[in-house]
């Protein structure tokens, strides 16, 4: 910039001087005598030509410089990130910069002339006017913060700071936005705000440390109150100086222990209290940093009476182990005396009925023609009575045996086992029946329980689509999360869907199945066995449109 200065100061001087000499030479003007002196002036007029051309190419690119340098000044006063005013006595703006006229929001144009004031909020006008008139009393550099009122409620928190100009007559003010500070200030008082009234209200102790020195620097009311100790006796004290923390930190190598870890926590603690009592505590220790300076923040909870309860709480479980057992016990002996007693009273019955159903027959056989239609229509009710009983002492000796059968685990063939169990039943399925058996896949399980789970639920899809002119049975299975599901579908006469809790329990039997021989335990047999391979069993049905058995079973093998 100097040198640029230099250069229009040296051509100034030139061109005076220059002026100076065309006066003198008017004044007396030397004709050339000869053609020589005639060129020599020529020459030298071209000389002069060529001398006046490099210094006007020198001051063009003076004058460019000038200009760049003015460009880079404005750039940087315009988009500094500073707000820049001048201002006269009175607070009216003179001049003012983009960034200046950007924190006013409104065009520098519509700024300039106006006062300052009337941007300044109605709270803090009084201290803005009060900064200017010192300004310009005191001649020295002040300091002041100001709200600026912004569109939508919003607030524009600036510090201005200004010095006068040379002549006293404006000042040069600098403005800066503190929004974001002045907000996050005001965010982090919040929050301590909240923090200490946690602190204070928590009901758990609480201690802080320093964590260079081990030195406690707060404690929360509540950690004075379960121990009993005034504010004195917890603030300037090391941690391992303290003796109801001495199962805690016994010196100030564990204190170091205790520096290097981010979380110590030590579930059931001793100790005790100013006055001698004994209370168990939950520690918590946690290290975190606080303006650049780590400090440990303790946690103490009292837990002598969730303590107390755990202990209530664990005798009272083994008191219920004990009635469970022996509960147990007595439920298994019940077992046996009523599994001896169905044996027994099965096989006590057998003869009688044998002996009923004997009679019954040789009546029929031997002396039907003696006795009317009344009284062959007697005898042909007691034999099937004789029967239904004596099936239904066999079904009751077989959901007993269930009880204490040990099931034997072997690789089960489903499909084979139900082509198995058709041919079977074969004699009692309708010639128009249509059998419908899907992809099954193999299981694993006991083979002969397995085997009456699909005797006894074909067998029921057999009698309950009798009434059906082209009966339709589907057997299939299809995987689920765990477990191979086996279903038995029929168009049979179904159920209401309301009693399907019933259909499982020995000797419920549906309304709707009453005209139907059965003893009302071939389901409840299915339900015990499926039960003692860990499976489960289910139903779905619609009266008169048919039923759907379900039963699920690990899939330890799911091959098809």
């Amino acid at each position: 910039m100097k040198k640029s200065q230099d250069k229009i100061a040296d051509t100034a001087e030139l061109r005076r001087r220059a002026e100076k000499r065309l006066k003198e030479s008017k004044k007396k003007v030397v004709r050339p005598e000869t053609e020589k002196d005639l060129m020599r002036l020529i020459q030298e007029l071209r000389i002069h030509q060529f001398e006046l051309e490099i210094q006007n190419e020198e001051l063009q690119q003076t004058r460019n410089e000038v200009e760049e340098l003015l460009a880079q000044y404005t750039d940087l006063y315009d988009f500094a990130p500073v707000g820049y005013f001048t201002l006269d006595i009175g607070g009216t703006i003179r001049q003012m910069n983009l960034t200046g006229a950007r924190l006013l929001g409104l065009e520098r144009s519509r700024l300039v002339n106006r006062r300052f004031g009337i941007f300044v909020s109605d709270d803090s006008r009084p201290a803005f006017n009060a900064f200017l008139k010192k300004v310009f009393e005191r001649q020295t550099k002040e300091t002041c913060e100001a709200m600026l009122p912004k569109a939508g409620n919003h607030q524009l928190y600036v510090q201005i700071e200004a010095r006068v100009s040379e002549d006293g007559q404006e000042c040069l003010a600098a403005m800066v936005d503190l929004t974001e500070r002045k907000q996050a200030q005001e965010s982090l008082q919040a929050s301590e705000t909240r923090y200490r009234r946690l602190f204070e209200s928590a009901k758990d102790g609480i201690l802080i440390l320093d964590a260079d020195t081990g030195e406690i620097t707060d404690a929360n009311p509540f950690m004075k109150e379960m121990l009993g100790y005034s504010n004195d006796e917890f603030l300037g004290k090391k941690l391992w100086e303290l003796d109801h923390f001495k199962d805690i930190v016994t010196n100030k190598f564990n204190f170091q222990e205790l520096q290097s870890k981010d979380y110590i926590r030590y579930d059931d603690l001793p100790l005790r209290t100013k006055s001698g009592q004994e209370i168990a505590v939950e520690f918590v220790s946690n290290v975190y940093q606080v303006n650049g300076k780590k400090v440990i923040q303790c946690n103490i909870r009292d837990i002598t009476e969730r303590k107390r309860a755990e202990e209530e709480l664990q005798k009272y479980h083994l008191h219920l182990e004990e009635l469970v057992e022996e509960r147990t016990k007595q439920l298994q002996e019940t077992n046996k005396e009523l599994e001896a007693f169905v044996y027994s009273v099965s096989h006590d019955l057998k003869n009688p009925l044998h002996t009923i159903e004997g009679f019954a027959k040789i009546l029929l056989e031997d002396y039907s023609k003696l006795l009317d239609s009344e009284g062959q229509r007697f005898l042909n009710i007691i034999s099937s009575n004789t029967k239904r009983m004596n099936q239904l002492i066999r079904d009751l000796l077989d959901f007993s045996h269930l009880g204490h059968t040990q099931i034997k685990l072997l690789d089960i063939d489903i499909k084979e086992l139900v082509n198995s169990v058709f041919e079977e039943l074969k004699p009692s399925i309708k010639q128009t029946t249509q059998l419908d058996i899907k992809p099954l896949l193999s299981a694993k399980g006991d083979l002969s329980l397995i085997r009456q789970v699909f005797i006894n639920l074909l067998s029921n899809a057999i009698k309950f689509t009798r009434t059906r002119e082209q009966p339709i049975i589907e057997v299939g299975s299809k995987v689920e999360v765990n477990q191979n599901v086996y279903y038995i579908k029929d168009n049979g006469i179904g159920f209401d869907m309301q009693d399907a809790n019933k259909l499982f329990v020995p000797f419920k039997r549906l309304q709707t199945t009453q005209e139907f021989e059965g003893t009302g335990i071939g389901l409840a047999i299915v339900e015990r066995i499926i039960s003692k391979h860990n499976g489960r069993v289910w139903a779905e049905g619609k009266v008169n449109e048919g039923a759907t058995f379900y039963f699920a079973l690990p899939n330890i093998n799911n091959k098809l």
